[in-house]
Protein backbone atom coordinates (compact mmCIF):
# COMPACT_ATOMS: atom_id res chain seq x y z
CA UNK A 1 0.00 0.00 0.00
CA UNK A 2 0.75 3.42 0.15
CA UNK A 3 2.70 3.41 3.63
CA UNK A 4 5.22 1.57 2.26
CA UNK A 5 4.11 -2.02 3.74
CA UNK A 6 3.47 -3.54 7.61
CA UNK A 7 6.29 -2.72 8.66
CA UNK A 8 6.48 0.67 7.65
CA UNK A 9 3.16 1.31 8.71
CA UNK A 10 2.69 0.43 11.91
CA UNK A 11 6.25 2.61 12.83
CA UNK A 12 4.31 5.28 11.44
CA UNK A 13 2.82 6.90 15.02
CA UNK A 14 4.57 10.02 16.08
CA UNK A 15 3.28 9.93 19.35
CA UNK A 16 1.45 13.18 19.47
CA UNK A 17 -1.09 11.68 21.10
CA UNK A 18 -4.26 12.91 19.45
CA UNK A 19 -5.82 9.94 20.03
CA UNK A 20 -6.45 10.68 23.59
CA UNK A 21 -8.82 13.47 23.07
CA UNK A 22 -11.99 12.94 25.39
CA UNK A 23 -14.19 15.63 23.31
CA UNK A 24 -16.47 14.91 20.06
CA UNK A 25 -16.12 18.04 18.90
CA UNK A 26 -13.41 18.08 16.12
CA UNK A 27 -12.90 14.14 15.50
CA UNK A 28 -14.22 10.91 16.66
CA UNK A 29 -11.05 9.38 17.69
CA UNK A 30 -10.47 7.38 19.41
CA UNK A 31 -13.70 5.66 20.94
CA UNK A 32 -12.33 2.98 23.07
CA UNK A 33 -9.83 5.25 24.66
CA UNK A 34 -12.46 7.72 25.27
CA UNK A 35 -14.50 4.88 27.25
CA UNK A 36 -11.93 3.03 28.82
CA UNK A 37 -8.89 5.75 29.24
CA UNK A 38 -6.30 3.23 28.80
CA UNK A 39 -3.75 3.95 26.77
CA UNK A 40 -3.17 0.85 25.54
CA UNK A 41 -6.82 1.03 23.48
CA UNK A 42 -5.94 4.21 21.86
CA UNK A 43 -4.42 4.26 18.41
CA UNK A 44 -0.88 5.09 19.76
CA UNK A 45 -1.61 2.18 22.25
CA UNK A 46 -2.46 -0.25 19.51
CA UNK A 47 0.14 0.94 17.22
CA UNK A 48 3.03 0.14 19.19
CA UNK A 49 1.33 -3.20 19.88
CA UNK A 50 1.57 -3.77 16.51
CA UNK A 51 4.97 -2.77 15.80
CA UNK A 52 6.33 -5.19 18.44
CA UNK A 53 4.03 -8.84 17.95
CA UNK A 54 5.46 -8.22 14.07
CA UNK A 55 8.81 -7.54 15.15
CA UNK A 56 8.71 -10.46 17.60
CA UNK A 57 9.54 -8.28 20.94
CA UNK A 58 6.85 -10.13 22.84
CA UNK A 59 8.70 -12.67 24.35
CA UNK A 60 8.44 -15.19 21.95
CA UNK A 61 11.50 -17.08 20.84
CA UNK A 62 12.59 -17.43 17.30
CA UNK A 63 10.90 -20.58 16.59
CA UNK A 64 7.71 -19.80 17.67
CA UNK A 65 7.89 -15.87 16.06
CA UNK A 66 9.45 -17.79 12.65
CA UNK A 67 5.85 -20.65 12.66
CA UNK A 68 4.07 -17.29 12.88
CA UNK A 69 3.41 -16.96 16.40
CA UNK A 70 3.64 -13.29 16.42
CA UNK A 71 0.77 -12.84 14.74
CA UNK A 72 -1.41 -14.79 17.12
CA UNK A 73 0.06 -12.66 20.53
CA UNK A 74 -2.74 -13.25 22.57
CA UNK A 75 -2.14 -9.52 24.45
CA UNK A 76 -2.04 -7.95 21.19
CA UNK A 77 -5.50 -9.51 19.98
CA UNK A 78 -6.70 -8.39 23.18
CA UNK A 79 -5.45 -4.77 22.14
CA UNK A 80 -7.07 -5.18 18.51
CA UNK A 81 -10.05 -6.34 20.48
CA UNK A 82 -11.25 -3.32 21.36
CA UNK A 83 -10.75 -1.50 18.24
CA UNK A 84 -14.07 -0.49 16.55
CA UNK A 85 -12.05 -0.35 13.33
CA UNK A 86 -13.71 3.41 12.75
CA UNK A 87 -11.07 4.96 10.50
CA UNK A 88 -11.48 8.30 12.42
CA UNK A 89 -7.40 7.48 12.77
CA UNK A 90 -7.09 7.51 8.79
CA UNK A 91 -7.76 11.05 8.97
CA UNK A 92 -7.65 12.63 12.25
CA UNK A 93 -3.89 10.78 13.37
CA UNK A 94 -1.12 13.34 12.28
CA UNK A 95 0.39 10.62 10.96
CA UNK A 96 -3.09 8.80 9.33
CA UNK A 97 -2.15 5.88 10.98
CA UNK A 98 -4.91 3.83 9.59
CA UNK A 99 -5.47 1.50 12.59
CA UNK A 100 -8.22 -0.54 10.71
CA UNK A 101 -6.41 -1.34 7.46
CA UNK A 102 -3.33 -2.50 9.94
CA UNK A 103 -5.65 -4.34 12.06
CA UNK A 104 -6.85 -6.54 9.58
CA UNK A 105 -3.91 -7.29 7.71
CA UNK A 106 -2.66 -8.65 11.38
CA UNK A 107 -5.73 -10.70 11.82
CA UNK A 108 -5.36 -12.04 8.45
CA UNK A 109 -1.58 -13.02 8.97
CA UNK A 110 -3.14 -14.80 11.84
CA UNK A 111 -5.53 -16.70 10.10
CA UNK A 112 -2.57 -17.72 7.84
CA UNK A 113 -0.15 -19.14 10.66
CA UNK A 114 -3.67 -21.02 12.17
CA UNK A 115 -4.30 -22.63 8.49
CA UNK A 116 -7.62 -20.72 8.08
CA UNK A 117 -10.45 -18.94 8.86
CA UNK A 118 -12.50 -20.03 11.90
CA UNK A 119 -15.83 -21.08 11.14
CA UNK A 120 -17.56 -17.46 13.57
CA UNK A 121 -15.31 -15.18 11.36
CA UNK A 122 -16.34 -17.04 8.28
CA UNK A 123 -19.82 -16.73 8.80
CA UNK A 124 -20.02 -12.87 10.25
CA UNK A 125 -17.63 -12.53 6.96
CA UNK A 126 -20.56 -13.84 4.85
CA UNK A 127 -23.37 -11.54 6.18
CA UNK A 128 -24.76 -11.11 2.99
CA UNK A 129 -25.19 -14.93 2.66
CA UNK A 130 -26.91 -15.15 5.78
CA UNK A 131 -29.26 -11.40 5.08
CA UNK A 132 -30.24 -13.74 1.87
CA UNK A 133 -31.67 -16.66 3.81
CA UNK A 134 -32.72 -14.21 6.47
CA UNK A 135 -35.02 -12.06 3.88
CA UNK A 136 -36.09 -14.42 2.12
CA UNK A 137 -38.15 -16.25 5.44
CA UNK A 138 -38.25 -12.85 7.17
CA UNK A 139 -41.46 -12.81 9.11
CA UNK A 140 -40.07 -16.39 10.44
CA UNK A 141 -36.85 -15.16 11.04
CA UNK A 142 -37.90 -11.59 12.56
CA UNK A 143 -40.55 -13.53 14.98
CA UNK A 144 -37.43 -16.14 16.30
CA UNK A 145 -35.51 -13.38 16.96
CA UNK A 146 -38.45 -11.92 18.95
CA UNK A 147 -38.22 -15.35 21.68
CA UNK A 148 -35.85 -15.59 24.15
CA UNK A 149 -34.69 -18.77 23.71
CA UNK A 150 -33.77 -18.37 19.92
CA UNK A 151 -31.98 -15.68 20.54
CA UNK A 152 -29.74 -16.76 23.00
CA UNK A 153 -29.27 -20.24 21.35
CA UNK A 154 -27.99 -17.47 17.94
CA UNK A 155 -26.43 -15.43 20.43
CA UNK A 156 -24.50 -18.33 21.92
CA UNK A 157 -23.44 -19.77 18.74
CA UNK A 158 -22.53 -16.40 17.47
CA UNK A 159 -20.44 -15.18 20.82
CA UNK A 160 -23.52 -12.51 20.86
CA UNK A 161 -24.47 -10.62 24.03
CA UNK A 162 -27.93 -11.79 24.61
CA UNK A 163 -28.73 -8.03 25.56
CA UNK A 164 -28.37 -7.15 22.02
CA UNK A 165 -31.03 -7.06 19.47
CA UNK A 166 -30.66 -9.24 16.56
CA UNK A 167 -30.99 -6.92 13.21
CA UNK A 168 -34.22 -7.74 11.57
CA UNK A 169 -35.24 -8.99 8.18
CA UNK A 170 -37.28 -7.67 5.60
CA UNK A 171 -38.81 -9.04 1.99
CA UNK A 172 -36.25 -8.22 -0.53
CA UNK A 173 -35.19 -4.86 -2.47
CA UNK A 174 -34.21 -6.89 -5.32
CA UNK A 175 -37.91 -8.90 -5.52
CA UNK A 176 -39.79 -5.24 -5.07
CA UNK A 177 -37.76 -3.62 -7.71
CA UNK A 178 -38.60 -6.64 -10.85
CA UNK A 179 -41.99 -6.79 -9.65
CA UNK A 180 -43.10 -2.73 -9.99
CA UNK A 181 -43.80 -0.80 -13.26
CA UNK A 182 -41.47 1.83 -14.84
CA UNK A 183 -42.24 4.95 -13.96
CA UNK A 184 -39.44 6.85 -15.97
CA UNK A 185 -39.73 7.98 -19.35
CA UNK A 186 -37.48 6.70 -22.16
CA UNK A 187 -34.29 8.50 -22.53
CA UNK A 188 -33.95 9.00 -18.95
CA UNK A 189 -30.33 8.89 -17.63
CA UNK A 190 -29.46 5.78 -15.25
CA UNK A 191 -28.05 5.52 -12.10
CA UNK A 192 -26.64 1.94 -10.51
CA UNK A 193 -28.38 1.85 -6.78
CA UNK A 194 -25.93 -0.53 -5.11
CA UNK A 195 -27.86 -3.13 -2.91
CA UNK A 196 -25.86 -3.52 0.16
CA UNK A 197 -27.14 -6.42 3.16
CA UNK A 198 -28.63 -4.34 4.79
CA UNK A 199 -31.06 -2.01 2.55
CA UNK A 200 -31.30 -5.04 -0.13
CA UNK A 201 -32.61 -7.91 2.93
CA UNK A 202 -33.47 -6.09 6.30
CA UNK A 203 -34.57 -2.36 6.02
CA UNK A 204 -35.59 -2.69 2.44
CA UNK A 205 -37.91 0.17 2.88
CA UNK A 206 -34.76 2.69 3.14
CA UNK A 207 -33.98 0.87 -0.68
CA UNK A 208 -37.28 1.74 -1.82
CA UNK A 209 -37.50 4.95 -0.46
CA UNK A 210 -33.96 5.86 -2.41
CA UNK A 211 -35.88 4.45 -5.85
CA UNK A 212 -38.43 6.45 -5.48
CA UNK A 213 -36.15 9.91 -4.77
CA UNK A 214 -34.00 9.15 -7.52
CA UNK A 215 -36.60 8.85 -9.90
CA UNK A 216 -38.41 12.28 -8.26
CA UNK A 217 -35.40 13.53 -9.66
CA UNK A 218 -35.67 12.17 -12.77
CA UNK A 219 -33.26 9.06 -13.15
CA UNK A 220 -34.09 5.55 -14.16
CA UNK A 221 -32.72 3.75 -10.92
CA UNK A 222 -30.82 0.05 -11.53
CA UNK A 223 -31.28 -1.54 -8.37
CA UNK A 224 -27.69 -3.65 -8.54
CA UNK A 225 -27.87 -7.08 -6.67
CA UNK A 226 -24.35 -6.60 -7.58
CA UNK A 227 -22.44 -8.60 -4.40
CA UNK A 228 -20.68 -7.45 -1.49
CA UNK A 229 -18.84 -4.90 -0.43
CA UNK A 230 -16.81 -7.42 1.79
CA UNK A 231 -16.56 -4.73 4.36
CA UNK A 232 -17.31 -7.64 7.13
CA UNK A 233 -14.52 -10.15 5.62
CA UNK A 234 -12.18 -7.04 5.79
CA UNK A 235 -12.97 -6.09 9.36
CA UNK A 236 -12.50 -9.72 10.35
CA UNK A 237 -8.99 -10.16 8.41
CA UNK A 238 -10.39 -12.61 6.28
CA UNK A 239 -9.24 -10.74 3.29
CA UNK A 240 -8.42 -13.70 1.07
CA UNK A 241 -12.02 -14.35 1.17
CA UNK A 242 -12.46 -10.20 0.50
CA UNK A 243 -10.47 -10.53 -2.44
CA UNK A 244 -12.44 -12.88 -4.06
CA UNK A 245 -15.92 -10.90 -3.23
CA UNK A 246 -14.49 -7.97 -4.36
CA UNK A 247 -13.17 -9.17 -7.73
CA UNK A 248 -17.47 -10.74 -8.31
CA UNK A 249 -18.64 -7.57 -7.46
CA UNK A 250 -16.09 -5.03 -9.15
CA UNK A 251 -17.01 -7.61 -12.84
CA UNK A 252 -20.71 -6.90 -11.94
CA UNK A 253 -20.25 -3.23 -11.33
CA UNK A 254 -18.60 -2.70 -14.27
CA UNK A 255 -20.79 -4.45 -16.62
CA UNK A 256 -23.70 -2.84 -15.06
CA UNK A 257 -22.19 0.63 -15.82
CA UNK A 258 -21.42 -0.45 -19.53
CA UNK A 259 -25.03 -1.59 -20.41
CA UNK A 260 -26.52 1.18 -18.39
CA UNK A 261 -24.92 3.81 -19.33
CA UNK A 262 -25.06 5.06 -15.54
CA UNK A 263 -23.96 7.85 -14.41
CA UNK A 264 -23.33 6.84 -11.02
CA UNK A 265 -22.98 4.14 -8.29
CA UNK A 266 -24.81 5.18 -5.01
CA UNK A 267 -24.90 3.87 -2.31
CA UNK A 268 -26.73 3.90 1.02
CA UNK A 269 -24.78 2.65 3.67
CA UNK A 270 -21.47 4.66 4.85
CA UNK A 271 -19.16 1.29 5.40
CA UNK A 272 -19.99 0.40 2.02
CA UNK A 273 -19.40 3.32 0.29
CA UNK A 274 -16.13 3.09 2.31
CA UNK A 275 -14.95 0.05 1.49
CA UNK A 276 -15.29 0.60 -2.16
CA UNK A 277 -13.43 3.97 -2.31
CA UNK A 278 -11.18 3.08 0.84
CA UNK A 279 -10.37 -0.79 0.84
CA UNK A 280 -10.83 -2.02 -2.61
CA UNK A 281 -8.48 0.13 -3.60
CA UNK A 282 -5.40 -0.77 -0.77
CA UNK A 283 -6.62 -4.59 -1.10
CA UNK A 284 -4.51 -6.58 -3.54
CA UNK A 285 -6.81 -8.30 -5.79
CA UNK A 286 -7.07 -9.50 -9.60
CA UNK A 287 -9.12 -6.51 -10.73
CA UNK A 288 -7.48 -3.50 -12.43
CA UNK A 289 -6.17 -0.65 -10.66
CA UNK A 290 -7.74 1.60 -12.94
CA UNK A 291 -10.90 -0.48 -13.14
CA UNK A 292 -10.75 -0.10 -8.84
CA UNK A 293 -10.69 3.64 -9.15
CA UNK A 294 -13.15 3.85 -12.09
CA UNK A 295 -15.75 2.17 -9.55
CA UNK A 296 -14.37 4.10 -6.99
CA UNK A 297 -14.84 7.95 -8.12
CA UNK A 298 -18.27 7.21 -9.69
CA UNK A 299 -19.38 5.98 -6.28
CA UNK A 300 -21.20 7.91 -3.75
CA UNK A 301 -23.58 7.97 -1.36
CA UNK A 302 -26.88 8.72 -2.60
CA UNK A 303 -28.11 12.22 -0.05
CA UNK A 304 -24.43 13.23 -0.81
CA UNK A 305 -24.36 13.03 -4.71
CA UNK A 306 -27.92 14.17 -4.86
CA UNK A 307 -26.57 17.48 -3.13
CA UNK A 308 -23.55 17.33 -5.44
CA UNK A 309 -25.31 17.30 -8.23
CA UNK A 310 -28.04 19.64 -7.32
CA UNK A 311 -28.23 22.21 -9.88
CA UNK A 312 -27.54 18.73 -12.98
CA UNK A 313 -30.74 16.77 -12.25
CA UNK A 314 -32.70 16.17 -14.92
CA UNK A 315 -35.89 17.81 -12.66
CA UNK A 316 -36.42 18.98 -9.79
CA UNK A 317 -38.93 17.59 -7.15
CA UNK A 318 -40.94 19.95 -4.70
CA UNK A 319 -40.97 18.75 -1.18
CA UNK A 320 -42.84 19.72 2.14
CA UNK A 321 -41.61 21.62 4.83
CA UNK A 322 -40.12 20.21 7.42
CA UNK A 323 -42.76 18.85 10.15
CA UNK A 324 -39.94 19.55 13.11
CA UNK A 325 -36.01 19.73 13.45
CA UNK A 326 -33.63 17.60 12.23
CA UNK A 327 -31.19 16.35 14.22
CA UNK A 328 -28.21 14.48 12.47
CA UNK A 329 -25.86 11.98 13.32
CA UNK A 330 -22.75 11.23 11.35
CA UNK A 331 -21.23 7.90 11.06
CA UNK A 332 -17.58 7.24 11.73
CA UNK A 333 -16.67 5.78 7.64
CA UNK A 334 -18.32 9.15 6.47
CA UNK A 335 -16.35 11.75 8.68
CA UNK A 336 -13.08 9.74 8.21
CA UNK A 337 -13.21 10.28 4.52
CA UNK A 338 -15.70 12.89 3.20
CA UNK A 339 -15.95 15.07 6.45
CA UNK A 340 -19.95 15.81 8.14
CA UNK A 341 -21.06 18.62 6.06
CA UNK A 342 -22.39 16.26 3.15
CA UNK A 343 -24.05 14.45 5.76
CA UNK A 344 -26.98 17.26 6.10
CA UNK A 345 -26.15 18.79 3.22
CA UNK A 346 -29.48 17.47 0.77
CA UNK A 347 -31.72 17.56 4.17
CA UNK A 348 -31.24 21.59 4.54
CA UNK A 349 -31.53 22.53 1.00
CA UNK A 350 -34.91 20.74 1.83
CA UNK A 351 -35.49 22.14 5.38
CA UNK A 352 -33.15 25.01 5.51
CA UNK A 353 -32.08 25.73 9.02
CA UNK A 354 -34.10 22.90 10.89
CA UNK A 355 -31.58 20.45 9.79
CA UNK A 356 -28.12 20.05 12.71
CA UNK A 357 -25.66 18.46 12.10
CA UNK A 358 -24.70 16.96 16.21
CA UNK A 359 -21.24 16.73 17.70
CA UNK A 360 -21.62 13.30 18.48
CA UNK A 361 -18.63 10.87 18.20
CA UNK A 362 -19.05 6.82 17.22
CA UNK A 363 -21.90 5.05 18.19
CA UNK A 364 -20.47 2.21 19.62
CA UNK A 365 -21.89 -0.48 17.62
CA UNK A 366 -19.11 -0.47 14.68
CA UNK A 367 -21.46 -3.23 13.01
CA UNK A 368 -20.21 -7.18 14.64
CA UNK A 369 -18.00 -5.56 17.16
CA UNK A 370 -21.29 -4.16 19.49
CA UNK A 371 -22.75 -7.61 19.48
CA UNK A 372 -19.65 -9.17 21.22
CA UNK A 373 -20.33 -10.69 24.18
CA UNK A 374 -17.02 -9.44 25.45
CA UNK A 375 -17.84 -6.04 24.46
CA UNK A 376 -21.33 -5.11 24.71
CA UNK A 377 -20.66 -3.10 27.98
CA UNK A 378 -18.09 -1.00 26.10
CA UNK A 379 -19.88 -0.73 23.22
CA UNK A 380 -22.89 1.06 25.16
CA UNK A 381 -20.72 3.17 27.72
CA UNK A 382 -19.41 4.54 23.67
CA UNK A 383 -22.70 5.46 22.74
CA UNK A 384 -23.33 7.20 26.28
CA UNK A 385 -20.39 9.48 25.57
CA UNK A 386 -22.61 11.32 22.63
CA UNK A 387 -25.09 9.77 20.56
CA UNK A 388 -27.48 8.06 23.15
CA UNK A 389 -27.72 11.05 25.16
CA UNK A 390 -28.74 13.46 22.38
CA UNK A 391 -31.47 10.58 21.35
CA UNK A 392 -32.84 10.83 24.22
CA UNK A 393 -32.89 14.69 24.51
CA UNK A 394 -34.20 15.31 21.17
CA UNK A 395 -36.70 18.50 21.23
CA UNK A 396 -40.21 17.61 20.73
CA UNK A 397 -41.28 16.72 17.32
CA UNK A 398 -37.48 16.34 16.03
CA UNK A 399 -36.04 13.55 14.18
CA UNK A 400 -32.56 11.83 14.29
CA UNK A 401 -30.84 10.74 11.39
CA UNK A 402 -28.62 8.42 10.96
CA UNK A 403 -27.26 6.94 7.67
CA UNK A 404 -25.92 3.76 9.56
CA UNK A 405 -27.39 1.04 9.62
CA UNK A 406 -25.32 -0.30 12.78
CA UNK A 407 -25.58 4.02 14.25
CA UNK A 408 -29.71 3.23 13.92
CA UNK A 409 -29.55 -0.18 15.89
CA UNK A 410 -27.66 1.09 18.75
CA UNK A 411 -29.84 3.96 19.02
CA UNK A 412 -32.56 1.87 19.11
CA UNK A 413 -31.03 -0.99 21.77
CA UNK A 414 -29.55 1.91 23.34
CA UNK A 415 -32.33 5.18 23.52
CA UNK A 416 -35.63 3.68 22.29
CA UNK A 417 -35.65 6.07 19.06
CA UNK A 418 -36.14 5.41 15.65
CA UNK A 419 -33.69 7.07 13.96
CA UNK A 420 -34.19 7.48 10.24
CA UNK A 421 -31.76 7.40 7.10
CA UNK A 422 -31.57 10.98 5.32
CA UNK A 423 -33.03 9.20 2.37
CA UNK A 424 -36.29 8.42 4.39
CA UNK A 425 -36.72 12.00 5.30
CA UNK A 426 -36.46 13.30 1.78
CA UNK A 427 -38.63 10.87 0.38
CA UNK A 428 -41.34 12.28 3.30
CA UNK A 429 -41.02 14.85 2.59
CA UNK A 430 -41.74 14.72 -1.34
CA UNK A 431 -44.67 16.78 -2.16
CA UNK A 432 -47.73 14.53 -3.30
CA UNK A 433 -45.53 11.18 -1.38
CA UNK A 434 -45.23 9.88 -4.76
CA UNK A 435 -45.24 5.82 -5.60
CA UNK A 436 -46.44 5.09 -1.86
CA UNK A 437 -49.45 3.37 -3.96
CA UNK A 438 -46.50 0.83 -6.10
CA UNK A 439 -45.62 -0.54 -2.79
Amino acid sequence: GPEGGFSHAVSSCNGAGLCRRLSPVGGTMCPSYRATLDERHSTRGRGNALRLASTGQFGADAATAAAGGRWNDPATLETLGLCLSCKACKSECPSNVDISKLKAEYLHQGHIARGGVDWRTRMLANVRALSRVGSALWPLANAAGRIGVARRAVAAAMGFDARRSLPPFGASLFRWARRRRDVVADGAPSVILFGDCFSAFGESEIGRDAVELLEAFGYRVIVADAGCCARAAISCGALDDAARTIERTAASLADLVKRHSARAILMLEPSCHSAVVDDWTDLRTAVADDAVARIASMSHLVEVWLDAQWDAHPRRPSFRDAQGPCDVHVHCHQKALLGTAGASALLRRIFGDQVRTLETGCCGMAGAFGFGKDRFELSMRIGELGVLPAARSLAPGATLVAAGTSCRHQIRDGASVGALHPVQVAHKALAGDPGRGRR
